[in-house]
């Protein structure tokens, strides 16, 4: 085969590979094991319009990859923020004088913005990503419509 002929192949197979990725589109809210994520966090608690003075938010990794990755963060105005934390199943412990430690669980695979964690007491947490969808019109107990 000559030398022009390998070359025209050669092209043209990198090109079509250039724009079948080019129209594949990226899911934005599906990282990479070898990607970094900005977590930021917002915490709710139980019957507290503002958090006391001190409470904060531990991370560790849970799984090989991430072992080593241990951060704490002073909640500030009911949020924290982690920078540059690798994508793996993380525990988040949510430390508030008051409260028993609320412990939670996050696979940050799938993290999305708004990410909220609402603690109580008893030391049970709620976790919550993305954005939240409103209402419909009414409210949820109003009754159907007459006609």
């Amino acid at each position: 085969m000559p030398i022009m002929t390998r070359i025209a192949t050669l092209v043209g197979i990198v090109l079509s590979s250039a724009f079948l990725a080019a129209q594949t589109p990226p899911d934005e809210h599906h990282h990479t094991a070898a990607q970094k994520v900005d977590l930021h966090i917002k915490i709710a608690a139980e019957n507290m319009a503002t958090l006391p003075a001190g409470a904060t938010v531990e991370m560790k990794g849970d799984e090989d990859r991430c072992k080593d990755l241990l951060e704490g963060q002073t909640i500030v105005a009911s949020s924290v923020n982690f920078q540059d934390v690798p994508v793996c199943k993380v525990r988040l412990d949510v430390v508030i004088t008051g409260f028993n430690v609320n412990r939670v669980k996050v696979d940050l695979a799938s993290y999305k913005e708004p990410m909220e964690i609402k603690v109580n007491k008893a030391g049970s947490a709620a976790v919550s990503m993305g954005p939240k969808t409103p209402a419909p019109a009414g409210g949820a107990d109003s009754p159907p419509p007459s006609h």
